[in-house]
């Protein structure tokens, strides 16, 4: 991915310049990232965020832009991204990494993810605003998904 978690906030979308659009962030948390990394190693984990960053990727439009934050997770940004948009997206994400199956160290490792957002309309909120927003809605995502067995 090569973007550190502080650029795609920095200059992204700076309260001063938002233009009259809306825009929206989600907050994907994808826990086997972490317990792939502890049985495995950093190298595994890595390869591991390459796929799901990739299946993320595609998932998102050409404007859009993603960064991995925390050892499990990724940040994307979406401009001009209003409630509608914010679903549609947060849905593709799931269904995508949810059929994503990956083979690590002879594991087969079925991944999930849940997924927390927040839009806002035009000058609503600043950035950092909107990403306590989204992690709060991914808070509540995790609180109401049934534990794993």
């Amino acid at each position: 991915m090569g973007t550190d978690d502080a650029a795609i906030l920095d200059p992204a979308l700076p309260c001063a310049r938002r233009g009259g659009r809306g825009e929206a962030v989600l907050i994907v948390d994808v826990p086997p990232l972490s317990d792939i990394r502890a049985r495995h190693g950093a190298g595994a984990a890595e390869q591991a965020r390459r796929t799901v960053s990739d299946c993320l990727r595609r998932r998102l439009r050409p404007e859009d832009r993603i960064a991995p934050v925390r050892s499990d997770g990724f940040l994307a940004v979406l401009p001009g991204a209003d409630d509608a948009a914010l679903a549609a997206i947060a849905e593709r994400i799931r269904s995508g990494v949810r059929g994503l199956r990956l083979s690590v160290g002879g594991d087969a490792w079925p991944l999930d993810c849940a997924v927390g957002g927040a839009a806002r309309a035009a000058r609503a909120l600043c950035l950092e605003g909107l990403v306590r927003a989204a992690d709060g809605a991914l808070a509540r995502e995790r609180r109401a998904r049934p534990a794993p067995v």
